[in-house]
């Protein structure tokens, strides 16, 4: 394939209303504050992947749903009923199998 030259690239220059100009500066500088205000930590998690999602056949948003809720009942468990109030739990077969987990895990000495 035979190489093209092609023009440099030019600057477009953009002629915009002084009220949308300060609306864009207002909206990049609370975009900013919103960005510099978030508290993020990463966790790697390696001990599984989705092939174990898969091996229980359950979808990766089912799977967090469930660990989620599992979390839940271990916060509970550890502050006291009342600690996670405005959070309530929907589906009924869901708080079971959490609960099943959760006892397996104690059974065979392991924490998820």
């Amino acid at each position: 394939m035979e190489a093209v030259d092609l023009p440099s690239p030019t600057r477009l220059k953009w002629e915009l209303p002084t009220e949308c100009v300060e609306m864009i500066e207002y909206s990049s500088h609370c975009a900013l504050a919103l960005l510099n205000d978030v508290d993020l930590e990463i966790f790697v998690h390696d001990v599984y992947g989705k092939g174990f999602m898969k091996t229980c056949r359950i979808s990766p948003d089912a799977y967090i749903q469930m660990a989620l809720q599992l979390a839940y009942f271990r916060v509970r468990e550890i502050f006291g009923k009342n600690a996670l109030d405005p959070f309530r739990l929907i589906l009924g077969e869901i708080r079971a199998l959490n609960f099943i987990l959760l006892c397996a895990c104690r059974m065979l000495g392991n924490s998820i």
